[in-house]
């Protein structure tokens, strides 16, 4: 009997022995886990830090200049630019283009050198929500030494804002630049862009084209919210290609329920059916600035600004909304002389007083 609680107490020690030991292989094992996973995110960190700084000073030490940007009659945009010296690899560069409401960012591949120059296109398909050029910047694409590309800040621009002023400055009209349908209705107009350096001095811009044979097509604004206690002055560039229709330029007036009412001309008398000008444009392929007013509805009598192009309108002391209004009218009687395409560039409404 004694000599088994001897044999029991033999194995009793020895079991704690190893229960000892088992706890200390496995804190050695845990240590090394927790050394493994604190080396793995310590690693990432400083390959990532290396990655960024590496990349950063390739992006400080990269001097790119926009030399020239060239908007052709297209709507095509060539901009031009300069490498100076400092290290660094560029794989592309991205061009950011704005009209000053929407931009743009059009990447090209590029391995511009030290002191290089290279010239960029883009086309005008490519400036899907654009009409109009105010800016563009570029930023830089460097690559590290595993390949990551990173887009580095602008570091040049070229701004056109005293042309952009032109356009959008105090004007009404939402989407001077036809790049909505929805805000010019029917939609039997294209857009194309025109160059309108000479006679708007804005350069090139989109414009809404239109092309009747043998139909009238019309186009609205949106409803233009208006004051009927002041006036507001109308203008809207227009050309077209043959003296083969009519052209016309006019407006709509409407109540606070949007209901289209009267205006009325010089004489008194209401219609919902004015125009400030029609007829046709000579010589053809020449761009006209047409400019018609609508007064306030008192006093009924009035002066017209030197500026008007043939008539002038009074609105109804009930008009909240105005809208303008132009047509290509190739009407049955001109159907043996062909077809006419009409530009339409640079609606705009504003309060004149």
């Amino acid at each position: 009997m004694k000599k088994a609680v001897e044999i029991n107490n033999f194995f009793l020690k020895n079991n704690r022995g190893i229960s000892a030991i088992i706890v200390t292989l496995l804190m050695i094992v845990l240590s090394l886990v927790a050394v493994g996973v604190v080396w793995v995110v310590i690693s990432n960190v400083l390959s990532s830090g290396t990655e960024q700084v590496s990349s950063g000073v390739g992006q400080l030490l990269l001097n790119l200049k926009i030399e020239k940007v060239q908007v052709e009659s297209n709507g095509d945009v060539s901009v031009t630019v300069k490498r100076s010296s400092g290290a660094g690899e560029i794989s592309g560069i991205n061009l950011i283009v704005s009209d000053g409401v929407n931009s743009q960012v059009i990447k090209k591949d590029s391995t511009l050198q030290e002191l290089g120059t290279q010239t960029f296109t883009i086309t005008s398909s490519e400036l899907t929500n654009l009409g109009f050029v105010k800016d563009v910047s570029i930023a830089p694409l460097t690559k590290d030494s595993s390949g990551k590309e990173t887009v580095g800040n602008a570091v040049d621009k070229f701004d056109n804002g005293a042309k952009y002023d032109l356009i959008f400055e105090n004007n009404l009209i939402l989407d001077p630049l036809f790049k909505k349908i929805s805000y010019w209705t029917p939609g039997q107009w294209t857009g194309e862009f025109v160059d309108l350096s000479e006679e708007a001095k804005t350069g090139v811009i989109n414009s809404a084209k239109i092309y009747a044979l043998s139909q009238n097509i019309p186009v609205f604004s949106d409803y233009v919210p208006v004051n009927p206690n002041k006036k507001y002055k109308f203008t809207l560039w227009i050309r077209e290609d043959n003296t083969n229709s009519q052209l016309y330029y006019g407006f709509y007036a409407y109540n606070s329920a949007k209901t289209q009412i009267d205006s009325y001309n010089s004489v008194g008398t209401g219609s919902t059916n004015y125009y400030f000008w029609n007829g046709d444009l000579s010589p053809s392929n020449s761009w006209k600035k047409i400019t018609g007013y609508i007064m306030p509805c008192t006093p009924t009598t009035w002066t017209n600004p030197p500026d008007t192009t043939l008539l002038n309108y009074r609105m109804a002391c009930t008009t909240a909304y105005l809208r303008m209004r132009f047509y290509n009218y190739d009407g049955p009687e001109y159907a043996t002389e062909g077809g006419t395409t009409a530009w339409y560039a640079i609606p705009r409404i504003e309060e004149a007083g």
